[in-house]
């Protein structure tokens, strides 16, 4: 069994202990099936990334909400103002707002970054 494929699996098990729901699961079988790893910037070959589908950040809309992935969240709401993501960080029982950037952002750095693979309009609210 390759790694990502093992990552799959355990992913598989992680969401279903901690209920992240069916989404998670999608996003990362996405990924096996588009040959991409979970995004470390400082790895990543953006073009593969954009000839899978994720959302290049001059394309995205401001205030348009996006599913995607990075560490915290599968969705994410882009603020082109001050280019960023903001989501709903949950933690230590509690919840609060905060931003991430985009993958290009973080080119070359080890830094966590959202990266979006679907527009889901601007209504949907967190």
């Amino acid at each position: 069994m390759d790694v990502q494929k093992a990552y799959l699996e355990f992913m598989k098990h992680f969401v279903k202990r901690h209920k992240k729901g069916e989404l998670n699961l999608k996003l990362l079988q996405y990924m096996v099936d588009h040959d991409l790893k979970y995004p470390t910037p400082s790895e990543c070959d953006l073009e593969k990334y954009y000839a899978a589908g994720v959302i290049r950040k001059s394309d995205l809309i401001n205030e348009g909400y996006y599913i995607g992935l990075c560490r915290n969240t599968t969705v994410a709401q882009w603020d082109a103002h001050n280019q960023v993501f903001i989501y709903i960080r949950w933690k230590c029982g509690g919840q609060r707002l905060d931003t991430i950037k985009h993958l290009e952002d973080e080119q070359g750095t080890c830094w966590d970054a959202f990266v979006p693979l679907k527009y889901i309009g601007p209504d949907f609210k967190l």
